[in-house]
């Protein structure tokens, strides 16, 4: 059997190792970082990596409290407080059951992390005699200690003297230390002392302290900013570096395509080439002389005349040019010349290094000249932020040399292409940060190309995310567009020396990666200039600007852009003063947030506790116009719009108790008070797994008395399934609805979760080491329609009557056909079905035809049909995206039998055509047709369709595994539910009523009483 990797999708993995992906570049010295982390590491203390010629002798770390005077545990570092003290049994596992509200024993005292270590030796290259080592050598070789990351106010020492205070989660620190170092052999201790009442003006993860998708903590504010944080300690990784000339601190690439302004699609080997000028940031203790030069793999390398580096830090920048005939286009996923699905993206290596020259010293004078070197991958892409109507030459011809942004919408070309930008926001994939995985967020982008996604919005209430993932979405074509680390609840920003070094240490840091596509200031803020939040256009985008010229940059999520400071045709810094639109001048909306369909109908710590109906929108209402479609056109970018759901039993049931296995807990209602995150008092822990999920259920599902109260596996899953496959329903009508209009960027909100529990994710959480999970998260069904229907380049939908379809192929046009069948449910028959040929689109975004279907024909009568679309390429014939329309919600289907009779039978591994391994599955069905059949299992990876319609008897999909393939698991765990076997039993309904699923039930019930 073989399987196509365009149509199952590969099973790829960087070249990365676990550690490399979570470690940020590294300030560079004379040798390799020498590494103090001890979470990957062999038993001799050596990291996993290749090691450094000579590494630092270190103990391990340890974690002690002068509260408790009887604890000295191991810590892990990177990693976190709250980890360190599970691991340790001295408090229990935050997410089951309400033990993250459980803080007194570690809330509200000082904490120290200590090691010892060894000063390490000078490295024999640099010694005359490796018996007897030269005072003045060891004199002239600085000693830096690199911190990349402490969460989040602490106080540093090393052999009881204080190097500084940490204040700032996202800035790097690190301190010259040769001085402070025990001579010889004798241990030297360093400290780090986490205290809470240190003032840290909000500058860590906004969402540590809660938010509506993640726990809230019942924390003590802290004094400074009224904000809370799950946990702390030092979350990124500490290292030495020795510095005998000069430490590399950064490096800058700024790549600018030559040509003009491209509104056809630029071609390898045809275009004008690009600039590449490379910044280097130093750092040396003292005054010296040397060059540095920058190496590329596409064969052109640059150096400088010698310059004198000054003792402290200093920049030089480099410039080189990459010719046509060189290079290959960067392309995001689904666009260029290899439309693979998970194919890789061309990268290019450039190789930054210092040499000194002079005799500066005995230990260069005896060794010529010491280099110091790093290296960056980078891409070469043209991006432009748009919006004016760039389909007009006379537009671009006068727009060249203007500043500000227009407002006839927003969409994005990348090398010439406009395209359209689909995709989702995503939040932190941990709130502890020793849980922290780098294959967990590799294969978080890997999910996200999977199901058509080219876009993906960092938010700004989280962190700036880990390498990991920045590698990953530059290796498989995601575009970022990416807000600083702003957002509501004491994270407002403050004109600030630690502020201002936090923004400029991450754009440094971030800047090689070729999937950045924007910067934006914050979170839902508006930047009004008579506001105090013109601070984002005043200090922290005009402090961006500054350091990166090669982005679009935009005043926040959403925004309606700027009057001056950037380029009108790309939104790129101008160098000008940033100044955004009053009120008054704003003409139009281009960017929008919303809506959000919230839960409610059950006290909880988000939402209402009074149920608040929502309209299931099926079927949906059209009134597509294809004369206003298309870039030409006016148009809005939704950046963010969604649907609470939960997730799966197997998710979910992990962290609770079988007694509270029921979407109310299986408990009294807590007594909730008003506002956003509310105080809930009471014991039920379905209070505290963020927005109730009765309205979606309800609009969608036919329940019975006592549904929601329902406790055990049986009601659990029920429930459950009722959730998810109501949020997929809602936003699959959204989306639609969306796509009839021209709106030419769709992310939902959000990707993922943060933890095991309810959010507004198609990603479940993606820790795969916490039982009942999967690496990256398990796919919901609305992550599965997204691949099949609703992110498709081409797909077609109705509502009652009229029907569209619509192309966003970027740059390529459509030919081909729709099928439309209505199926009876009860039958299988087709009761009616018609051909609409030929079809032809041009190159998408929204190049959109409509046709017309019969409206109220008895034939497709909702509560008795479903509607099955079918696009078919005229190229080969093939099917390239299918949709399932109800014609009425769920609840109002009649004639559904009691069981589908759905039977599972999981085959061996087979051999895919990208190599990759698969597991067929072949699922059979007593029935001749079975709604939203869906595939869970407790193995890695995920299936080739789910929540699918099962027409006919039988389908096979293929099981995809996410790295090594667990079959036994997969074997042992994997079960199957459609919609039939979880309505609500009345007369209506055929079948036997002794089902599975009741026989599950009984015995839940028999054993309860």
């Amino acid at each position: 059997l073989s399987v196509g990797a365009a149509e199952y999708g590969a099973n790829l993995h960087l070249n990365l190792n676990s550690y490399e992906g979570l470690r940020d570049p590294p300030v560079v010295g004379t040798s390799e970082p020498i590494y103090l982390d001890n979470r990957f590491t062999s038993g001799d203390n050596i990291p996993t990596s290749s090691p450094p010629p000579r590494s630092v002798i270190v103990s391990s770390w340890t974690l002690s409290s002068s509260s408790h005077r009887d604890i000295l545990i191991p810590a892990k570092v990177p990693g976190d407080l709250l980890t360190d003290l599970v691991d340790a049994n001295l408090v229990d596992e935050p997410y089951y059951e309400l033990n993250f509200k459980n803080h007194t024993f570690w809330s509200g005292k000082i904490w120290n992390y200590t090691l010892s270590f060894v000063s390490p030796s000078q490295p024999d290259e640099f010694r005359s005699d490796t018996n007897n080592k030269d005072d003045e050598e060891e004199e002239e070789e600085e000693l830096l200690l690199v911190f990349d990351g402490i969460k989040m106010g602490a106080r540093i020492y090393l052999n009881e003297r204080s190097l500084g205070t940490a204040t700032d989660q996202f800035l790097r620190y690190q301190f010259p230390i040769r001085s402070l170092l025990n001579k010889g052999s004798e241990p030297n201790t360093l400290v780090v002392s986490l205290d809470p009442a240190i003032p840290t003006a909000g500058r860590y993860m906004a969402c540590s302290g809660g938010w509506d998708w993640a726990p809230f903590p019942d924390l003590p504010l802290t004094n400074d900013t009224a904000s809370r944080s799950h946990t702390r300690g030092i979350w990124k990784s500490v290292y030495l570096v020795r510095v005998s000339t000069v430490a590399i601190t950064d490096v800058v690439p700024q790549i600018h395509y030559r040509g003009s302004y491209p509104v056809q699609a630029l071609v390898d080997g045809e275009h004008d080439g690009f600039d590449v000028s490379v910044r280097v940031h130093l750092w040396s203790p003292r005054s010296i002389s040397g060059h540095v030069a920058v190496q590329s793999s596409w064969g052109v390398s640059a150096s400088s005349d010698r310059v004198t580096v000054p003792a402290g830090e200093s920049n030089v920048t480099i410039s080189l040019f990459a010719d046509a005939r060189s290079i290959k286009l960067w392309w995001p996923a689904g666009m260029g010349p290899d439309l693979k699905e998970l194919s890789k993206r061309m990268l290019y290596d450039i190789v930054v290094s210092f040499s000194c020259s002079e005799q500066m010293s005995s230990t260069v004078s005896r060794k010529g000249s010491v280099r110091v070197h790093t290296k960056r991958r980078i891409g070469f892409r043209h991006f432009a932020l748009v919006t004016g109507n760039d389909t007009d030459p006379v537009y671009v011809r006068d727009s060249a040399d203007k500043e500000g942004t227009k407002f006839h919408g927003l969409f994005f070309r990348v090398n010439g292409v406009p395209l359209y930008s689909r995709g989702a926001n995503v939040i932190p994939m941990e709130e502890m940060a020793g849980s922290l995985s780098a294959e967990a967020h590799i294969r978080l982008v890997q999910s996200s190309v999977e199901a058509n996604f080219n876009t993906l919005r960092i938010w700004g209430g989280g962190m700036f995310l880990l390498q990991a993932f920045y590698q990953a979405s530059d290796e498989y074509g995601i575009l970022i567009y990416h807000d600083m680390m702003y957002a509501q609840g004491g994270h407002f920003p403050a004109v600030s020396d630690v502020q201002e070094e936090e923004l400029r240490h991450n754009i440094r840091k971030l800047s090689s990666h070729p999937s950045i596509a924007i910067w934006d200031g914050c979170n839902e803020c508006r930047v009004d200039m008579n506001s105090p939040t013109a601070i984002y256009a005043n200090f922290v985008l005009t402090v961006v600007a500054e350091e990166d010229k090669s982005r679009s940059i935009w005043p926040s999520s959403p925004a309606a852009g700027w009057m001056s400071g950037v380029s009108r045709l790309t939104s790129q810094p101008s160098g000008t003063k940033l100044i955004t639109p009053s009120k008054s001048e704003i003409n139009g909306t281009i960017e929008t947030h919303g809506s959000y369909v919230h839960g409610t109908g059950f006290p909880a710590v988000n939402g209402a506790d009074v149920l608040q109906p929502i309209h299931p929108d099926i079927p949906i209402t059209l009134a597509p116009d294809p004369s206003v479609m298309g870039i030409a056109s006016r148009n809005v970018y939704a950046s963010e719009f969604g649907c609470v759901t939960m997730s799966s039993f197997e998710s979910i049931s992990a962290t609770l108790k079988p007694s509270h296995w029921g979407i109310h807990g299986g408990e009294p209602p807590d007594d909730c008070s008003d506002g956003f995150d509310r105080e809930c008092q009471g014991n039920n822990p379905m209070a505290q797994r963020n927005y109730p999920c009765d309205n979606v259920i309800e609009a969608y599902f036919d329940t019975e008395p006592g549904y929601f109260e329902g406790v055990g596996e049986y009601w659990f899953r029920r429930q459950l399934y009722h959730c998810m496959i109501g949020q997929a329903l809602n936003m699959k009508s959204n989306i639609e609805t969306r796509r009839s209009r021209n709106e030419l960027g769709h992310l939902v909100w959000q990707l993922n979760e943060i933890w095991p529990t309810g959010g507004w994710g198609s990603l479940e959480y993606g820790n795969a080491d916490y039982p009942g999970q999967v690496l990256g998260g398990r796919w919901k069904p609305l992550h599965y329609w997204f691949r099949s229907t609703t992110f498709a380049d081409v797909m077609a939908s109705c509502g009652m009557s009229t029907c569209y379809i619509r192309n966003d192929s970027a740059g390529r046009s459509f030919h081909g056909s729709i099928v439309v069948k209505s199926v009876n449910i009860a039958t299988g028959i087709v009761d009616w079905s018609d051909t609409y040929e030929p079809v032809s689109l041009l190159a998408g975004p929204g190049a959109l035809d409509t046709f017309v279907i019969p409206g109220n024909d008895e034939e497709l009568d909702g509560s008795t049909h479903i509607l099955l679309l079918e696009v078919v390429s005229g190229v080969d014939d093939s099917v390239i995206s299918h949709n399932t329309l109800l014609r009425k919600p769920p609840k109002d289907i009649i004639n559904l039998p009691f069981d589908s009779g759905l039977e599972l039978e999981v085959g061996d591994l087979v051999r895919a055509l990208d190599a990759s391994n698969v597991v067929p599955i072949n699922i059979t069905s007593g029935v001749p047709l079975a709604l939203f059949v869906t595939l869970t299992t407790l193995a890695n990876g995920r299936f080739s369709d789910n929540a699918f319609t099962l027409y006919g008897s039988t389908k096979t999909v293929y099981f995809i595994p996410f790295g090594e393939l667990q079959l036994d698991v997969l074997r042992n765990t994997i079960r199957v539910e459609d919609m039939a076997m979880y309505q609500k039993r009345d007369a209506s309904r055929s079948g036997d009523i002794t089902t599975k699923v009741d026989q599950l039930h009984a015995a839940e019930a028999t054993e309860v009483k």
